[in-house]
């Protein structure tokens, strides 16, 4: 997943051509909510471009015109923030939170001291919106490349209250108390390793830590001040 992938250009007598890492990856994200343990999923990898479309793991979107050292983008991410408690071995008795549908705008900035990711969302499910920025730089060490991340994710009241609040019934139902919070600012703290294995695959690690605020930790559903998502993925380097 190199940083300078975003950062090449190409003369109009070339044919578009797809850049970037396509592969496979094992994604584990751990529990948040009280009477969930954490999820493993196989699902593919993609963090690629072309000319027009890009996917960054788990955003895709499309880059419409040419702003400072990127491109301002229309943007939609593939969320799992969602919770289903009657999957659980211990079923609570609230509604099902359905996973949102975030789609919005964003920008991929490069410059030589690192690069700036931006998105603004508007969650189709809650009502709710989001925004993210996340500063990344990247290093090299021995045969294997590092790449530090950090970011802050903001999410308003009504997307905060969908995932994690509890109405007036559910409460009479569950025994929680009501909750009705707040909207968050969460940090984010990252780091990615890959190493290439061939003259075209590369493996790729990646690990992020949330700080959940007390809008989210505070909630009865929720038994967890952090969240730690990661994965490792094999890729073919285009």
């Amino acid at each position: 997943m190199p940083l300078s992938v975003y950062a090449q250009t190409h003369s109009q007598d070339q044919a578009i051509q797809i850049s970037g890492d396509i592969g496979g990856a094992i994604y584990q994200t751990s529990g948040l909510y009280k009477n969930a343990s954490g999820t493993t999923s196989t699902l593919p990898y993609l963090y690629a471009e072309n000319e027009h479309v890009f996917s960054r793991v788990d955003t895709f979107g499309v880059k419409l015109i040419p702003m400072g050292e990127g491109h301002l983008e229309i943007v939609a991410r593939y969320s799992l923030e969602g919770y289903n408690p009657g999957h659980q071995s211990q079923p609570l008795n609230i509604a099902q939170r359905n996973n949102p549908q975030p789609i919005g705008i964003g920008t991929f900035q490069t410059y030589e001291w690192g690069a700036l990711f931006f998105y603004a969302f508007k969650d189709l499910v809650s009502n709710g919106d989001a925004q993210e920025i996340t500063y990344a730089t990247e290093f090299k060490l021995g045969p294997m490349t590092f790449y530090p991340q950090i970011g802050l994710e903001r999410r308003s009241k009504s997307y905060v209250t969908h995932l994690y609040g509890v109405t007036k019934s559910e409460s009479l139902t569950s025994g929680f108390s009501v909750y009705a919070p707040s909207a968050s600012m969460n940090s984010a703290l990252g780091l990615a390793a890959e190493v290439s294995l061939s003259n075209h695959w590369v493996a790729i690690y990646q690990y992020k830590m949330r700080k959940l605020d007390a809008a989210i930790s505070g909630s009865p559903l929720v038994g967890a001040h952090n969240q730690v998502m990661q994965f490792i993925a094999l890729a073919y380097r285009l």
